[in-house]
């Protein structure tokens, strides 16, 4: 597995990661038991995988911190996250913080953390959690209780990425987890310039949606984006959106072809690939290890879709 240096950490990591929560939860969520758990993080990190991220309301960090101290602490990269808010429109004080960095360290069964996150923070609240939660991480740096810290969005409902915008600019964070994908490439613009400049760290989530997973999803996802103005439909072809691209897959998979045009952005430091089921994270794997999409169709794909924000990939309905 390709590895990098995940920007100002000075962490080497591999570019693809194993996320421990979405509509899986390490089939947790399927429920398929905390065996099949423990053993997709054991094959994600026998397979090269070297950062794995968790969070404390995903209910998954005992088994990753099971199946990370049977392979050596100083080789994986584990990161977790919670809330700022203590409820809607209450950011937590910093002794709420550190209750919720101690309970994160006992769950996983370790000393430290190695970057740990404020998960889905809206642009309203992103303020007051920056300065008044900011001051309480570096103090738990200080306490050796984490390493780094980063912040992630909730990209479903901001999908133009109004809270990373102002924290990719602010450069005061560690890392950033920024929702990217084949349909919504907003941040290559909104946010990525600004954290290049600071040397953020980049987590990318939602490489794979239902729309890249789905055929019908996706022809219904076009079909609304160009109603919308967003994708001009001389583009492309209603009935098989991105099968020019599939076509450079041999198996013909739009997950493959997805990860591909993600993990290959320079801009990203590590693609999160979630899952259920170790055969599915094989898949993940391979499709990872695969060479960039050709020019001509990573020029097309950024054309077809420059100018989409209005979508992260999920619909399933006419609103979206």
């Amino acid at each position: 597995m390709k590895t990098v240096i995940l920007g100002k950490t000075g962490l080497e990591v591999s570019v693809l990661g194993l996320g421990c929560g979405g509509y899986s939860k390490l089939g947790l969520v399927q429920n398929r038991g905390d065996d099949n758990a423990e053993s997709i993080v054991r094959k994600a990190l026998d397979s090269g995988i070297t950062l794995v991220d968790t969070a404390r309301g995903y209910g998954t960090e005992h088994h990753v911190g099971a199946a990370v101290r049977d392979f050596g602490r100083d080789r994986i990269t584990v990161c977790t996250k919670s809330a700022p808010r203590m409820q809607p429109g209450v950011v937590k004080k910093a002794n709420d913080l550190e209750r919720s960095i101690d309970e994160s360290l006992e769950a996983l069964g370790l000393d430290c953390i190695d970057v740990y996150q404020l998960h889905g923070v809206h642009a309203e609240e992103y303020i007051r959690s920056r300065d008044v939660l900011i001051p309480a991480l570096h103090k738990m740096v200080e306490k050796g209780k984490i390493r780094f810290f980063g912040i992630t969005e909730a990209f479903e409902k901001d999908t133009t990425h109004q809270m990373q915008s102002m924290a990719a600019r602010d450069g005061c964070w560690h890392t950033l987890m920024v929702g990217y994908n084949i349909i919504n490439q907003s941040a290559d613009t909104r946010v990525f310039p600004s954290a290049r400049k600071s040397e953020t760290g980049i987590l990318g989530m939602f490489a794979v949606r239902h729309a890249l997973v789905d055929d019908d999803r996706l022809r219904e996802v076009v079909a609304v984006l160009v109603e919308r103005g967003e994708i001009d439909s001389s583009l492309l072809d209603p009935n098989d959106p991105l099968g020019f691209a599939r076509a450079e897959s041999e198996s013909g998979s739009l997950p493959e072809v997805a990860y591909r045009f993600s993990v290959h952005n320079s801009d990203i430091h590590v693609t999160l690939c979630g899952t259920g089921s170790t055969p599915h994270l094989e898949d993940n794997i391979r499709a990872a290890q695969k060479p960039p999409l050709s020019p001509e169709t990573t020029r097309a794909l950024k054309k077809i879709f420059a100018n989409v924000a209005s979508e992260s990939g999920k619909a399933l309905h006419k609103g979206i």
